[in-house]
């Protein structure tokens, strides 16, 4: 009977949805946005390949509106192949050791209370979504519980994937919101 799941069609991994994608790419042409309000000068400071580097000059010149989103998308495009979190770090708001701080502490607070925080996040960062956020906390509260198990103490990137990308998603909103 060809219509009906089987058990294992449940636990397939079929990739990123269509709605995971969309909002991926918005998010990257929101930086690749701020990216361009840059100066010429800092632009060439920061880790860009010369085809985005050109985009984002471009951008600046450009006047006609219909141009002007059709270039944010090829913004967009470029960006999936750049280094976000070097074009994050370059960012100024997060060079300030103050912000950085507290972002550590509400990622400290988010692992240990979970969806508790949820709200306080959603409201501190507009552009948070919901369900990202709420599925960064679980998975990392998950790695902590299983590094814990395992007797392992260091915390890195290779130690504790979920807790980086969490890590990520807040210094992006970080960036999205100043």
């Amino acid at each position: 009977m060809s219509g009906y799941f089987t058990p294992q069609d449940d636990y397939e991994d079929f990739g990123p949805s269509k709605t995971d994608q969309k909002k991926s790419s918005d998010r990257l042409q929101v930086l690749g946005e701020r990216l361009a309000e840059m100066s010429e000068a800092q632009l060439k400071k920061l880790p860009l390949e010369d085809a985005l580097l050109k985009a984002l000059l471009d951008f600046k010149r450009i006047k006609a509106h219909e141009a002007i989103r059709r270039q944010r998308q090829y913004i967009g495009k470029l960006m999936r192949q750049a280094d976000e979190a070097a074009l994050l770090a370059a960012l100024n708001p997060l060079r300030n050791p103050a912000l950085q701080r507290q972002l550590d502490l509400l990622l400290a607070r988010l692992i240990t209370h979970g969806d508790e925080l949820l709200g306080e996040v959603m409201t501190r960062f507009p552009a948070a979504d919901r369900h990202t956020l709420r599925t960064l906390v679980r998975l990392a509260r998950k790695e902590v519980v299983s590094t814990e198990a395992a007797g392992i103490t260091e915390i890195n990137e290779t130690t504790r994937p979920a807790r980086h990308k969490l890590w990520i998603y807040l210094r992006e909103l970080a960036a999205l919101a100043m």
